[in-house]
């Protein structure tokens, strides 16, 4: 864990707007779209965030129902861990986004066991 995310948070101090990506939103609305034409279950996964840095998006409600919408227009599964225990907690963290090899290790578990529960990956017998 460095000081990027304080100074980063200094220049802002009562959050900023982050900018959503238009290449990005057809990106995902292509790929949602040829996994629904061809029957693929699809699960989006939102990996846990230090809680720190979701106070600083302001617009992070408009960005996540937007995502929400996507997901559900187009038969997909949302995932949301941002509040899974881990993002409160910067030791898990190498940087404010990004989990460190520990953090990444028990997210994978985490997410694992609820792979295992997911109905799209139970398949029955022919």
């Amino acid at each position: 864990w460095s000081e990027e995310f304080e100074r980063w948070r200094a220049r802002a101090p009562a959050g900023r707007v982050v900018p959503v990506q238009p290449a990005g939103v057809r990106a995902l609305e292509e790929l949602l779209r040829l996994c629904q034409l061809r029957a693929v279950p699809l699960l989006l996964v939102y990996s846990p965030e230090y809680v720190a840095a979701q106070r600083q998006a302001l617009n992070r409600e408009a960005i996540f129902a937007r995502f929400a919408e996507l997901a559900h227009r187009h038969g997909a599964t949302l995932w949301d861990f941002s509040d899974h225990p881990l993002s409160h907690d910067a030791r898990w963290f190498v940087n404010s986004q990004h989990l460190n090899a520990a953090g990444a290790q028990a997210f994978s578990q985490a997410l694992a066991a609820r792979l295992r529960q997911w109905p799209a990956l139970r398949t029955t017998p022919t």
